[in-house]
């Protein structure tokens, strides 16, 4: 069954989380790095660049997610405006779903690096990927409403959400790269190695 990411508990998002693992393990675990460079413009981004991209991403939301479970998160005066955090999470969540009609701009916080990505990059995400469903897992059991605490954006200190659309926006973030991902892949242009694709 499909899960609405825009709905989904923290038990989904796990799944959801293991599946984005399991798929790039499969399925970009042996590219080369010249594979991992290749980029059909200068403009674009190579395939390293959009890993490099989600662990630079995913890293700046750990510190909010360790701070709630040791229970020292602190507010902040725009976390406490009613109805903001709730409209901002629905839109980014809408705005990063692989059918989105239109392109988020990237936030520099967020901008991937410009050197050569080696192919250790798999192996660091998946790592992280590990560290990311943990943290899932341990929210899922804190006493706590995710729903109802609220957290700054990485990408925007003026930009406030749940933490429970925090994690949702992590996980649909990751999705929607992997979409970018494999369009790579597909592009006739893209450097075939012997045994290296699936």
């Amino acid at each position: 069954m499909t899960v609405d990411v825009r709905k989904a508990t923290l038990p989904e998002l796990v799944d959801m989380a293991r599946d984005v693992r399991r798929d790039v393990a499969a399925r970009f675990g042996r590219l080369t790095e010249a594979q991992l460079n290749w980029k059909p413009t200068p403009q674009d981004w190579s395939v390293g660049q959009c890993f490099d991209h989600i662990l630079t991403s995913n890293a700046l939301y750990f510190d909010t997610f360790d701070a709630v479970l040791r229970g020292t998160k602190e507010t902040r005066f725009l976390e406490r405006v009613p109805v903001l955090p709730g409209l901002y999470g629905r839109f980014l969540i809408e705005a990063l779903r692989p059918a989105a009609a239109r392109k988020m701009p990237t936030s520099p916080n967020f901008y991937p690096t410009q050197s050569a990505v080696d192919p250790g990059i798999i192996d660091r995400f998946l790592a992280q990927q590990d560290h990311l469903m943990a943290t899932l897992e341990a929210l899922a059991r804190a006493d706590v409403d995710l729903g109802r605490v609220t957290m700054t954006s990485p990408a925007s200190s003026v930009v406030t959400y749940s933490v429970l659309d925090g994690c949702r926006i992590i996980v649909i973030h990751e999705q929607h790269h992997i979409g970018q991902i494999q369009r790579l892949l597909d592009w006739p242009a893209f450097p075939r190695a012997q045994a290296a694709l699936p």
